[in-house]
């Protein structure tokens, strides 16, 4: 979530930053680009596979520097693709880091009826908002003009070593859209429901990420924000599949519901604020102390009076 930060400048001062919505590393264009088309043996019938690699590189002189390495690929005839993502820390001192797929899929996978199923420790509505949808969190309404978005956190379920899996499948069970990725790498997951009329964006995110989307200085307080050390590497792994058969959505579903079984599922009724920031001044608060390096009561009351005078953003 958009927010203001603090980190030292040039002289190792506090500064405060800007956090956008969604950072820079999307808008920003690779600098190298490969496509490769591998077709080693295809004498038995292995069709070949295409992969398309680039890299980008997000820097600055006193600044943090990363370099993501993204690589997207699919066999040709198949009903999925990949993506293998590795951020590196540039610098010679810790940074932290931030990823979310911000997944969005509409028709022919959203619909009325349409239905989200996980296997899920807990879920928990984002604000107020989101509690007024929760007896039917898991499931869409057609295109609803005036629709206001809601969000809900999970905590999935996975195997032992970390795979889960999310499906969203339309109304009438014949199609679905499957994601697949690790917990150990991807440890969220927020669904974000705007089912909007057409015109205004009839959409639905699915969001696996390295923490929830919330103000960066929030998650930092929950211990969420990965830190890597000076030349570290954090690789992510995420697969989406298409299911074109009620026999395939099916199949998956019966797939999740074996994981389900692990345990049973919490559904909260309001936020909690291990995953909302219900007191987002306390966690501001906490991230100037950190970060500043304060501590005596005196300069901590004189931070108190700037939450007061200023609106933070949520």
């Amino acid at each position: 979530a958009p927010c203001t930060g603090v980190v030292p400048n040039n002289m190792g001062e506090p500064t405060e930053v800007e956090l956008t919505l969604h950072g820079k590393v999307g808008n920003l264009p690779a600098s190298r680009v490969e496509v490769q088309v591998i077709a080693d043996d295809t004498s038995d019938g292995e069709m070949p596979e295409l992969v398309v690699i680039g890299e980008v590189y997000e820097t600055g002189l006193f600044c943090p520097a990363y370099k993501l390495v993204s690589k997207v690929s699919t066999k040709v005839g198949s009903n999925g693709m990949a993506i293998v993502d590795e951020v590196t820390n540039l610098r010679g001192v810790e940074a932290e880091m931030e990823l979310l797929y911000h997944c969005n899929f509409g028709p022919p996978f959203l619909d009325e009826g349409a239905k989200l199923v996980t296997a899920a420790r807990l879920v928990a509505p984002r604000d107020a908002r989101a509690v007024e949808g929760l007896d039917g969190y898991d499931t869409y309404l057609g295109p609803t003009p005036g629709y206001v978005e809601q969000a809900y956190w999970y905590d999935l379920l996975a195997e032992e070593d970390g795979s889960t899996l999310a499906m969203l499948r339309n109304g009438s069970g014949d199609r679905g859209l499957v994601l697949r990725f690790n917990k150990n790498q991807l440890p969220t997951f927020t669904q974000w429901k705007n089912t909007a009329a057409e015109g205004d964006g009839y959409v639905t995110g699915l969001e696996p990420a390295t923490d929830y989307p919330n103000a960066k200085p929030f998650e930092r307080t929950r211990g969420r924000v990965v830190t890597m050390e000076p030349g570290e590497s954090y690789r992510m792994e995420l697969a989406m599949e298409i299911c074109d058969s009620a026999a395939g959505v099916e199949a998956v579903a019966e797939e999740i519901g074996v994981l389900q079984r692990q345990e049973e599922r919490l559904v909260h009724e309001e936020p909690i604020t291990e995953f909302s920031a219900v007191d987002q001044d306390e966690a501001l608060m906490e991230h100037f102390v950190r970060i500043a390096g304060i501590e005596t009561e005196v300069q901590a009351h004189l931070l108190e009076g700037v939450l007061e005078e200023r609106e933070i953003p949520y």
